[in-house]
């Protein structure tokens, strides 16, 4: 959908369709002039979108002059400092100035969200991002998209998962599924956990089942929206 696979390798069928063209059928040149603008990716892992042989300021610089190549240089260092703060990397000058090398794990997811979501783009799709985090940091990481989203980063996020329960913790809208390449359910997030029919959307709401604090099994439909439990209370710890 993105245009990063030769169609000589796969058998595609169907159309995605954009601002009234079919993107399976956009040239190079066409995809150049709206990829990394008009959409924009977060991969799963940061080592594959961080380079680690150039500096964290160059990388980012490097992904606004894509979407935005007349700004100013003094306007895309302000743009991405006040994004470093926003993505609680501080202190923000002396992050940019390190390698990658020189990060921690949770500081080079954050700073992969920082090179995808650069400036505000139609588009982001997030590759299973969650998916080697751990359970806090995952959290994390949902929120902080969610905050983003919402002020305006990306107009529709696109976020692929497995897990309905990070699903629901996004709040999305609509749950497309695939199966083998083909499309099997589109629905609002709640149709799909109380209506599908599938069975492959039967199967995937079984297995995201959980024990509660009781070891007894909870069915996901009966989870509250966000699909955590508040287990306790702790004030003037």
């Amino acid at each position: 959908m993105l245009g990063y696979l030769s169609h000589s390798d796969w058998d595609v069928k169907g159309s995605v369709t954009y601002d009234s063209k079919d993107l399976l059928t956009y040239s190079p040149k066409e995809w150049e002039a709206i990829r990394g603008k008009n959409f924009r990716i977060l991969l799963q892992e940061p080592a594959i979108s961080i380079n680690p042989a150039f500096r964290i300021q160059y990388q980012l610089e490097q992904s606004y002059k894509l979407a935005c190549p007349t700004q100013k240089k003094s306007q895309r260092m302000k743009r991405i400092v006040e994004l470093m703060y926003s993505l609680n990397l501080t202190p923000a000058i002396e992050l940019l100035k390190r390698f990658p090398g020189e990060l921690s794990g949770g500081q080079l997811q954050r700073i992969s969200v920082a090179m995808a979501i650069g400036p505000p783009s139609q588009y982001l799709f997030a590759d299973e991002p969650t998916n080697s985090l751990d359970s806090v940091i995952s959290m994390e990481l949902i929120n902080l998209l969610k905050r983003l989203h919402s002020n305006g980063y990306a107009c529709t996020l696109v976020f692929i998962t497995h897990d309905l329960s990070i699903a629901r913790a996004l709040e999305c809208n609509r749950i497309l599924m695939l199966h083998d390449g083909r499309l099997v359910e589109d629905r609002s997030l709640q149709d799909f956990i109380k209506e599908s029919h599938s069975k492959d959307a039967q199967a995937m709401i079984k297995t995201n089942d959980r024990l509660n604090r009781f070891g007894e099994r909870e069915c996901i439909r009966d989870l509250p929206a966000a699909g955590f439990e508040v287990v306790g209370d702790v004030q003037n710890l």
